[in-house]
This record gives structure tokens, C-alpha cells and sequence, in this order.
């Protein structure tokens, strides 16, 4: 007779042993899993607010930058608009930049808005997306950088934490926010014509006005124009507003009707009427450039660039003009060493109605009312007169003057 019960329970243990294993690997395999799970989720939250943390960084950047550009064409536009120039351009520039107002008045140019609206829409945003996030910035502090860029730059806090408690950072810096002058109305033209004229800022791609190319032996006065390189037996037009440039000149009635010329030889001086400069490497000059043909002195000098800056109106950096900051102020008087120089087109004042003065075509000093000495420049228009610091701090040798 078999023990049914016996077996029965034999097989009951047998059973329990053979799952208590798979039980076991069950719960452990199930801890191991839900550490690792949670493990992952704290990776990837931190993950997401390192990214988050650094785009708001950046977004700051950029941010500031176009709040900053819209703070400097909204002054620009103040200023004209009211005919007269700011008392603190540092002040209002300020203002502007951190609530888009000026005088406690919103502007239109700045959305009436400045970067305090900003950074409490991120503060907002973050939140929403779980984020405790803290900015807090110092009043910027408007200056110049260099002749085309202003800084509003401004110390900051950014504190960010995770609603979970997962991290938290935090950091103090200091944001530059450098904004670059060009494409801006030139308020100092402005105010000066009665908003009138218009100038804009745009740098002369180029460093220098003049530029003496060769020297030799001289005589009779000085000529400017364009060089030709046509040898003696070709037609030149307009021959009165040439300069012949030669290796040697056998044709003197011929180079009588240039302006000036300039001869690798010696030449008769008794035949040569015109003014010339002998003796000199005619390698120096390349063709189709303006010169200016100094016989007295012996010197041939480039002057293309003058003209260019004259007649593009670019403006070039300098250190005995004002700064953009002095023009919001309408202070054609200050000098700064971040200072801009301009040149009047006198036909332009005369186009619109407005008086032409027999002063230098420097714009600060034209509109300024200083009693300076200024001076006819060899090779420019009969109108164009220039002072000597602005001739200097535009690079202009005063070789070229005359009439002072």
C-alpha cells in the first residue's frame, strides 16, 4: 500500500523549493531594477537642467544684445524728435535698456519693454517647466568701448534650482553686452541741421586719408588729379584733370595740358611748366589713383582715401572728436579718445536749404562754435576746408594744405 499522503506532501516541498528561487531572483532583480530606473530619471533631469541653465545664459546674451541695440536707436530717435540733446546720455541709455523707458516715459522702439520684462518671463517660463530660477542684475553702466561699440554692461546673479530637488546652481557674472554703433543715425548731424541732414554711421574701410608715394626733385607749385600711364603719342581726355606718369619725357608741349606729371628721369626745368616731380621711382605709383603732384617739396601723395571719406561719407576713429555718447548730448565740443570723425558735404547743406559756413567740413567742428584756424586741402574742392587736430587725427599730412 503507497502512502498517497506522504507523497503529497514530499511533492508540496518539493515544489516550494524549485519557486523559492524564482521568487527570490524576482524581488532582487525587481530592487535592482527600480534603483537603476530611478537612477536614470535623476540623470536625465540633471541632464535637462544643465542644458536649460546654459540656454538661458545664452539667451541673455543675445537678448541684452538687440535690448541694447533697440536702447540706441531709441535715444537716437529721442533726441531728434526733441531737438535737443540728452543731459546724461550714460543715464538714459540706462534706463532705457532696463524698462525701455526714458525719463519714466515707455518708448515705442523698445516694445516698452527692457530686460527687466525679460528676465522675469524666464523666471515664469522656467517655472512652468519645473524650474526655480532667480536672476537679478545690477544697473549696466553705459560706455564706450571703442569708437563704434557701446558696452551696457551689467553684473548678474543666476540661481537656478530643480522643483524636485534634484540640483541646484548658482553664479555671478559680469555681461559685457558691447553693441555696435553701426547702421545708427549720426545725432549730432542731426540736431546740427535741424534734422535736416541725415548721416550714418559706417566705418571708411580704409585707415588712413593721405600717403606720400614717391619723392625727387621738383617745381611749379602743386597739380592734382587721376595718374595715366598713356605713353606720349596716346589721347588722354580731359587731360587737365590728369597726372602724367612717365619713365622719361621727350614731349613737353604734350605734358604741358596735364595737371602735373611725374618722370622716372630728370627733366628741362626750363620747359616744364606744369608742376612735376623728377627723378623718382615711378614703380611707386599705380595708375588711375588721385594724387597730388607737390613740386615745391618734391613729393607725389596719394589722396583717394580723403576724397572717399569726403564723398561716401564714412566715418573714421579718432582722439580729438566726440564720442557717440558726446553726440546724444549734442557736445560738438568734447573729445574722447573712442572719438568719430565725419565730413560735411557742403552741397548737401547748400540742397537743403541750410546756411553754408566757411568752416572746416569735420562735423563737430562745423556745428561747434569754436574759433578755429582750418585750411584749403591740395587735390579737394574749392568749398573743403579742414582744421589742423582734425587733419591730424584723420591722418591727413599737413604737406597738403594751403590757404590757412
Amino acid at each position: 500500500m503507497i502512502n498517497f499522503g506522504k507523497r503529497g506532501q514530499f511533492l508540496s516541498i518539493m515544489t516550494i523549493l524549485m519557486i523559492l528561487p524564482l521568487v527570490l531572483l524576482s524581488i532582487a532583480f525587481g530592487e535592482t531594477m527600480g534603483g537603476y530606473g530611478s537612477d536614470i530619471g535623476q540623470q536625465v533631469r540633471l541632464k535637462s537642467g544643465y542644458y536649460h541653465y546654459h540656454s538661458l545664459e545664452q539667451d541673455l546674451s543675445r537678448s541684452s544684445e538687440k535690448i541694447g541695440r533697440r536702447s540706441l536707436f531709441s535715444s537716437v530717435g529721442y533726441v531728434i524728435e526733441a531737438g535737443e540733446g540728452l543731459n546724461s546720455s550714460s543715464d538714459v541709455l540706462g534706463e532705457l535698456f532696463v524698462d525701455g523707458s526714458i525719463h519714466g516715459e515707455p518708448q515705442l522702439l523698445m516694445n516698452r519693454s527692457g530686460i527687466e520684462d525679460w528676465l522675469r518671463s524666464v523666471e515664469r517660463i522656467s517655472s512652468q517647466r519645473g524650474y526655480e530660477v532667480i536672476l537679478n542684475m545690477d544697473e549696466p553702466k553705459p560706455e564706450m568701448k571703442d569708437s563704434y561699440t557701446v558696452s551696457l554692461g551689467f553684473n548678474y546673479t543666476l540661481e537656478m534650482s530643480d522643483s524636485g530637488g534634484a540640483f541646484g546652481l548658482a553664479k555671478d557674472k559680469y555681461n559685457p553686452n558691447e553693441v555696435s554703433l553701426k547702421g545708427l543715425e549720426d545725432p549730432l548731424v542731426a540736431l546740427g541741421t535741424g534734422g535736416r541732414l541725415s548721416t550714418f554711421i559706417e566705418p571708411c574701410d580704409f585707415n588712413y586719408t593721405s600717403k606720400k608715394l614717391a619723392e625727387g626733385v621738383g617745381n611749379n607749385s602743386w597739380g592734382s588729379g587721376s595718374t595715366v600711364f598713356e605713353p606720349i603719342s596716346g589721347e588722354v581726355d580731359n587731360k587737365e584733370t590728369k597726372v602724367l606718369v612717365v619713365g622719361s619725357l621727350d614731349d613737353y608741349g604734350y605734358a604741358n595740358r596735364f595737371s602735373g606729371v611725374v618722370v622716372g628721369e630728370g627733366v628741362d626745368d626750363d620747359l616744364l611748366e606744369v608742376p612735376y616731380v623728377s627723378k623718382t621711382d615711378t614703380d611707386l605709383i599705380s595708375d588711375g589713383i588721385g594724387v597730388v603732384v607737390e613740386g615745391v617739396r618734391g613729393e607725389v601723395w596719394e589722396l583717394d582715401n580723403l576724397y572717399r571719406m569726403w564723398n561716401e561719407t564714412c566715418y573714421m576713429p579718432g582722439e580729438k572728436a566726440p564720442s557717440f555718447l558726446d553726440r546724444l548730448e549734442n557736445n560738438p565740443d568734447a573729445r574722447s579718445e573712442q572719438g568719430l570723425n565725419v565730413l560735411l558735404k557742403k552741397t548737401d547743406l547748400d540742397r537743403e536749404g541750410l546756411e553754408v559756413k566757411n568752416k572746416s567740413n569735420v562735423a563737430h567742428i562745423y556745428f561747434s562754435k569754436e574759433n578755429v584756424k582750418d585750411c584749403n586741402v591740395k587735390g579737394m574742392p574749392k568749398s573743403f576746408r579742414i582744421d589742423a587736430p582734425s587733419s591730424e587725427d584723420i591722418g591727413l599730412s599737413d604737406a597738403l594744405h594751403f590757404d590757412c
